[in-house]
């Protein structure tokens, strides 16, 4: 599934309850991760859209290679992506969307990164970047990978940061979206045009390869 068309699912049928995900985000007794809430609500959004859409979690990355059919992630070893044979060797994403379908099915892989107030909006960030090397390097390995990568946060952005940003992830080989949580009528928009200034807000950030956007 394109970028685009995974925002606009989202902001049609993704209804979160802000109460909640403020508190995740920002209150300071709170200091668990709260990603499997969040795959919860996508999952169950995407089931609004259409009732046989499947969301699983922790899903080895294939390789596309018989012999060694799954693909292992290190960002610090050379290569960073090695094809392995063992399930318990591979790198696994988050959640994985998939819409059965006759013959071929639409399978979408999904890194996810929570804010939460024991770490800083630029850790978050930082985070969501390390995801999006991580599947772009796993996308050259298998180019049939359709990856995205999220990021979900509580801030405003302001004129020097956004320039900041859109030199990182709404350029070049990436695209962003972002659905703005400024009121309960999410606003979709690319990284590019998001509202800049005003009250910190929820923001679920995307990011993926241009040519799966």
């Amino acid at each position: 599934m394109r970028l685009e068309s995974f925002f606009n699912i989202l902001k049609d049928k993704l209804k979160l309850d802000l109460n909640k995900t403020n508190y995740f985000l920002t209150n300071p007794n709170f200091l668990g991760g709260w990603e499997v809430w969040l795959q919860c609500n996508i999952g169950y959004a995407f089931s609004l859209y259409d009732a046989v859409t499947q969301l699983q979690r922790e899903i080895c990355y294939p390789s596309g290679n018989a012999a060694n059919p799954y693909l292992n992630f290190k960002k610090n070893a050379n290569p960073q992506v090695t094809l392995v044979s063992n399930q318990n060797s591979a790198s696994r994403c988050d959640f994985l969307i998939k819409k059965p379908d006759i013959g071929v099915s639409d399978d979408t892989y999904i890194e996810l990164k929570c804010q939460n107030s024991n770490r800083t909006v630029q850790e978050a960030w930082n985070r969501f970047a390390e995801d999006i090397v991580k599947v772009e390097e796993l996308t050259k390995a298998n180019n049939t990978l359709n990856c995205i990568s999220l990021l979900c946060t509580y801030e405003q952005f302001d004129q020097n940061q956004m320039a900041r940003l859109i030199d990182l992830f709404d350029s070049g080989t990436r695209s962003s979206f972002v659905l703005d949580f400024e009121s309960h009528n999410p606003v979709l928009t690319r990284l590019k045009n998001v509202k800049t200034g005003g009250m910190p807000r929820t923001m679920i950030i995307g990011c993926a390869l241009n040519r799966i956007r």
